[in-house]
């Protein structure tokens, strides 16, 4: 059976997720909402139906899920739309801008049992992977504590997005 998903959020992490979906044969995308320009015609490429309202596309497609990939602001306020509906959701990290907002929506899951999970796509990456191998095989030896640092380098138009620039736009922000 073909599950139905919709993708919120028509950015570099969202078309990098309808990507994903489009080669997966056991799902359909089947709607976009974003209120960017930009967001018709990501919809158009992947076959999906657009929508510049969230809660609009989730009561006209009834969706078998959700992928959150919005403006980290938005995050608490898509999933709790999920929820309302009995949708189960992926939210991309973080998930939530603040303390309060990630409090409420643990809280709504609690309550109500649908679904939210926490978009952690680097657990699943090579170098993390063979980490984890070594540690499991005892190439560090017997480890007693560890103190780690990890870096990226974002390339500047990565911060062409107005919403990264202000506060609530990243963890460090």
């Amino acid at each position: 059976m073909i599950q139905k998903i919709v993708l919120m959020g028509a950015g570099l992490i969202g078309r990098e997720h309808a990507m994903l979906l489009r080669s997966n044969p056991r799902v359909e995308l089947v709607g976009i909402a974003d209120v960017s320009d930009a967001a018709k015609a990501v919809a158009d490429e992947f076959g999906a139906r657009y929508f510049a309202d969230l809660r609009m596309m989730l009561d006209m497609m009834k969706p078998d899920g959700a992928i959150i990939a919005l403006p980290n602001a938005m995050h608490v306020e898509a999933a709790l739309a999920c929820i309302e509906r009995g949708i189960p959701c992926l939210v991309e990290k973080p998930i939530a801008d603040t303390l309060d907002a990630a409090q409420q929506l643990v809280e709504s899951v609690e309550r109500s049992g649908v679904p939210v999970l926490v978009g952690h796509q680097r657990r699943h990456s090579p170098d993390i992977a063979k980490a984890r191998e070594l540690v499991r095989n005892g190439a560090l030896g017997r480890l007693v504590a560890v103190n780690a640092m990890w870096m990226a380098d974002k390339p500047g138009s990565y911060f062409d997005a107005e919403w990264r620039r202000r506060p609530g736009g990243g963890p460090s922000l």
